[in-house]
C-alpha cells in the first residue's frame, strides 16, 4: 500500500481490532508495536505516556507531509525503499497516542543466526550493528562475508538517506546500531524510528557509543551532531571495527576520498568545520542535488544562518540619549522598489523666481536703553555786559578810585 494514500491523521478505531499483545515488545518510547491488517504493510507504534506528553504534534505533521512535497522522483523512491517514514498520526478521543509507519520490506528478511551455535536459524532483517563486525564474526552467524566493495556500497546507501535528511533540514540525532537494517547481498539499508525527528536542533538525544565529544551532554543536538554520528557509524560499517581508536587507525591506513572525508568529520576541532553529509555522499562518487527539497509548507526548507547572533538593543527610555547606531551591512529594504528620497532644499540664493517664497516674519526691534540723567551744573555769575577788553579795564580804574577816596577820608 502506498503510504501517501493514507490520511495524515487517523482515529484509532480505523486501525481495526488489535490484539492485546503487541507483535513487538515495548522498547524506548513505545508501549508496543502492532501490525495493522486494515493497512497492510504498516505498523502502529503506540507511544508511552511520557513520549506522548513531549511529542511535538506540529513537527510530526510536518514529517508526515514531507514526502508529498518532494519533486525529485529519486528522493521519493529513496524514502519509500529505504526509510520507515511516518505515514499518519494516530489519535484517540482527540489525543495523539502514536504513529503509523511502514514495515521493513520483506526483501530485507534473510536467514541468519542471532547467536553463534546457540540459537536456531532466524528469519528477519539484520541490524546494521552486525556490519560493524569482522567477516569471521559474520561467518559464525551464517551471514555472507562482506568485501570492501560490499561494505562501501552499504555505506553509500546509508549516506544517501542521511544526506536526504540533511537536505530537508531534518535532524535525526539517533544514529546508532539499533535504528537501521541492512541486506547482506543487496547492500542496502532501511532506516526506521523517524517519528522523533525534528526540523532544526532538538533536545539532547543520548546515544551510547555515539556521543559527540564536541556536543556536551544536555546540549541540543543539530546537523553538526548528525555529521559526527553518521561518520562514526559509516566508519564502523566500512572497517568492521567498533572501538573508536581502531576505527580511526583503520581509516588512516585506507586511501581514497571516503576515509579522508570520514576522518575530517571525526577529527574536526570545531563542530562547524565538519564536512557535510552531502560531502561524504559525493566522496563515494554519488551526485547530490544542489537544490533543497521543498518542505510541508511548499517552500524550500529554510534554516537560520549559522553563527548569526544578533544582539537586540532596547529602545532608549524617554529623555535618555539614543545609542550610537550604524546601519546593518548588506541591508536590503523590504519593498521591491524603495521610495524616492525627497530632494534637498535649495539654498536661499538659488530659489527660483517663480516659486512662491514665504516672507520671513519681521524680527522684533531691540529694546532702546533709557537715556542717562542730565549732568548737574552749578549756576554761574552772568558776565558783565560790555564786550571786548574795555570791561575789565574800567573795573580796575573804579577800584583804584575807591581806594584813594578811602585813604583821604581817613587822614
Amino acid at each position: 500500500m502506498n503510504p501517501r494514500t493514507i490520511p495524515a491523521v487517523l482515529d484509532l478505531s480505523r486501525l481495526g481490532p488489535l490484539p492485546s499483545t503487541p507483535d513487538f515488545d515495548k522498547a524506548g518510547e513505545s508501549d508496543g508495536i502492532w501490525r495493522v491488517p486494515a493497512w497492510p504493510g504498516h505498523l502502529f507504534k503506540r507511544l508511552n505516556a511520557e513520549a506522548a506528553r513531549k511529542l511535538d504534534i506540529t513537527m510530526l505533521d510536518r514529517l508526515v507531509a514531507q514526502p508529498q512535497m518532494l519533486t525529485d522522483p529519486g528522493d521519493r523512491r529513496l524514502i519509500d525503499e529505504a526509510t520507515s517514514w511516518p505515514a499518519s498520526r494516530i489519535v484517540d478521543r482527540g489525543a495523539t497516542i502514536g504513529v503509523l509507519t511502514p514495515e521493513a520490506p520483506a526483501a530485507f528478511s534473510v536467514s541468519w543466526l542471532a547467536k553463534a551455535r546457540t540459537n536456531p536459524n532466524r528469519y528477519g532483517p539484520i541490524p546494521v550493528d552486525y556490519l560493524a563486525k569482522p567477516n569471521a564474526w559474520l561467518a559464525e552467524r551464517g551471514i555472507p562475508q562482506q568485501s570492501a566493495a560490499d561494505r562501501a556500497a552499504t555505506c553509500l546507501s546509508l549516506a544517501r538517506v542521511a544526506c536526504l535528511f540533511e537536505r530537508c533540514g531534518i535532524v535525526y540525532a539517533d544514529w546508532s546500531y539499533a535504528n537501521a537494517f541492512w541486506h547482506p547481498t543487496q547492500h542496502i539499508v532501511y532506516v526506521f524510528d523517524l517519528d522523533g525527528c525534528s526540523y532544526g536542533s532538538r533536545p539532547h538525544v543520548f546515544t551510547p557509543e555515539f556521543e559527540d565529544p564536541l556536543t556536551p551532554d544536555r546540549s541540543p543536538v543539530d546537523t553538526y551532531t548528525d555529521r559526527y554520528r553518521v561518520a562514526l557509524l559509516v566508519g564502523r560499517m566500512l572497517t568492521g571495527k567498533r572501538r573508536k581508536d581502531e576505527v580511526y587507525a583503520a581509516l588512516g591506513f585506507m586511501s581514497g576520498a571516503v576515509p579522508q572525508t570520514l576522518l575530517r568529520m571525526l577529527d574536526a576541532g570545531v563542530r562547524t568545520d565538519r564536512p557535510s553529509i552531502a560531502d561524504l555522499t559525493r566522496s563515494f562518487g554519488q551526485a547530490v542535488p544542489t537544490a533543497r527539497p521543498a518542505d510541508a509548507s511548499g517552500v524550500v526548507t529554510w534554516r537560520p544562518r549559522q553563527n548569526h547572533n544578533v544582539t537586540r538593543t532596547p529602545n532608549p527610555a524617554p529623555g535618555s540619549a539614543a545609542p550610537t547606531w550604524r546601519p546593518r551591512q548588506n541591508y536590503r529594504p523590504r519593498t521591491p522598489t524603495p521610495a524616492p528620497r525627497p530632494a534637498p532644499a535649495p539654498a536661499r540664493a538659488q530659489v527660483p523666481v517663480s516659486r512662491p517664497v514665504r516672507p520671513a516674519p519681521p524680527r522684533p526691534s531691540p529694546p532702546v536703553p533709557p537715556s542717562p540723567p542730565p549732568a548737574v551744573t552749578r549756576p554761574t555769575q552772568p558776565a558783565p555786559s560790555g564786550g571786548g577788553a574795555a570791561g575789565p579795564v574800567l573795573a580796575v580804574l573804579v577800584l583804584i578810585v575807591l581806594v584813594v577816596l578811602c585813604a583821604v577820608a581817613i587822614f
